[in-house]
């Protein structure tokens, strides 16, 4: 695949070639194997933080509460699919594991084959910040297991793909999957790289982390963690693993939205601590990021911010926005925090907060806060309603959506995303033609289980059908199992033609 022409229609108008876009997401988050479930979960206002003892039980290191907001399946893995021994698979950190599937399905939902890549200049930018499993196996074998490093699991996605690009992982606590989506942004602006994946893994496997932000006052005591809300007594972790991908708009396929820029300060030497939010720098974070896209405080409609729920942390975080978005503006700024539904995913988080504004872009909706209805005394803003808390699907037409990530350690990301500028609902041709619709894969299941898809989901977009073409044109040594079928959405009809292996087909 030539990353330098290689375009697909959805692409070309409105875009500056030159553009960086979000072409393509995946993600694991607590109770939700893929973003569609996600979607609906978001909408729905479902609470995502579920308390089990699947990871550690109440009690132990003196933390109040079970594990929560978990990822499930983490057993579950297809190892000769990524040509991964069973042995090693055995022996690899399950968020390592979880990492090459994210990173394949982004890459298929921007509607590349994983195989076109092999070989190119992409990199990986990797956020981790913690080292759970291999902290496990220390305790249960007396030594460290070196598949359990994080420069491991990196390195297993480089060679699992053949990408050449720089492979790296980034520790800034809370903030590292937006500093990794900011080192990938500049590696492609600078022409080192190609394109980049950018992923985030969060998994909470032993309660340490979890009893010391809990003696130092940053996570909840109580398991009651309410963004923005008065009774809020601290974050809540959780879970998640997610993948973007990123390419210039003249050789993507789709664009969920372009990256208008990203922007990364650190606070420096403040008289609070070097764990306190910093004011005045994120003040500036914030106008400097406005003032570079050209873009007046009175254009953004909604801001995804950081949110954690912790009493020092929110305060400042409004407070900031009321001294940068009302120096002349009189409609209130929309806030939310996907903090709210799925909890703290830490190193995860900024992803998770930019694929919240991905969806929504799409839907030209804001998903709801959830567990917010006494506004944070401490917060002036939302008291006066100033700033204004979304609690309820609301309609969304604008075209910027910054989105903060802060890190404990004292670093600041702000991303500005900029709106995919063709309407959803203009895409291609005709949706009552019948449509031959093509898939390989590398079993039958995997094939019938696309179709089954197709067949339950009646307002699949024009883009999908062509995005999912693209996917057909696959080595079939690669993936032998071919299925073809004809869908009409207005019949509600779908007829399965054939599912067999690539060889077989030639004599049927």
């Amino acid at each position: 695949m030539d990353l330098s022409s290689d375009h697909h229609e959805y692409c070309t108008g409105g875009f500056n070639p030159e553009d960086i876009v979000i072409s393509g997401i995946s993600g694991r988050f607590p109770e939700c194997d893929n973003v569609g479930e996600l979607k609906e979960a978001l909408y729905s206002k479902k609470d995502l933080v579920v308390f089990s003892p699947k990871r550690f039980e109440k009690g132990m290191l003196n933390v109040p509460y079970d594990s929560c907001g978990l990822l499930k399946n983490l057993d579950k893995f297809d190892a000769g699919f990524f040509r991964v021994s069973t042995l090693l698979a055995n022996n690899t950190d399950p968020g390592g594991r979880i990492h090459l599937e994210v990173i394949y399905e982004a890459l298929a939902d921007a509607g590349i084959d994983a195989s076109e890549l092999s070989g190119q200049n992409i990199g990986i930018f990797n956020a981790t910040s913690n080292d759970d499993a291999l902290h496990i196996s220390v305790e249960d074998d007396g030594s460290a297991n070196s598949n359990l490093y994080r420069f491991v699991q990196v390195g297993r996605a480089s060679f699992a793909f053949n990408f050449t690009g720089p492979a790296y992982s980034t520790d800034s606590a809370c903030s590292s999957s937006a500093v990794a989506f900011w080192s990938a942004v500049n590696n492609i602006k600078s022409g080192c790289i190609e394109a980049a994946v950018i992923s985030g893994c969060q998994l909470n496997l032993h309660p340490g982390m979890t009893s010391g932000y809990i003696k130092y006052g940053v996570a909840t005591p109580t398991g009651n963690s309410r963004p923005f809300d008065a009774s809020s007594d601290g974050m809540i972790r959780s879970e998640a693993i997610a993948a973007v991908f990123l390419q210039k708009a003249k050789s993507a396929r789709r664009a969920y939205a372009t990256v208008s820029t990203v922007r990364f300060y650190s606070a420096g030497h403040i008289t609070e601590g070097a764990t306190v939010p910093p004011l005045e720098i994120e003040k500036k974070l914030i106008r400097d990021s406005l003032k570079e896209v050209k873009v007046d405080s009175n254009e953004i409609e909604y801001m995804e911010t950081h949110g954690t729920g912790t009493p020092i942390g929110d305060p400042i975080e409004v407070n900031a926005l009321s001294e940068v978005f009302f120096e002349n503006r009189s409609k209130p700024l929309l806030i939310g925090t996907i903090k709210s539904n799925l909890g703290h995913t830490e190193a995860c988080s900024g992803l998770c907060g930019m694929i919240k504004a991905l969806l929504t872009f799409e839907n030209e909706n804001i998903p709801p806060n959830i567990k917010y209805h006494t506004p944070n005394p401490n917060c002036p803003a939302l008291l006066d309603g100033r700033i204004v808390v979304v609690t309820e699907p609301t309609p969304f037409k604008g075209n910027y959506i910054p989105v903060t990530s802060i890190g404990i350690g004292g670093t600041l990301v702000v991303t500005m995303l900029k709106k995919n500028p063709i309407a959803y609902n203009e895409y291609g041709a005709e949706k009552n033609l019948p449509r031959l619709v093509l898939f390989p894969a590398t079993t039958e299941e995997a094939v019938s289980f696309l179709f089954d898809y197709i067949r339950n989901s009646p307002k699949l977009s024009n883009e999908f059908f062509a995005l999912l073409n693209k996917l057909s044109f696959t080595d079939p040594s690669l993936k032998p199992f071919r299925g073809y079928a004809i869908f009409s959405e207005a019949e509600n009809a779908f007829t399965l033609i054939k599912v067999n292996p690539f060889h077989l087909l030639w004599e049927t």
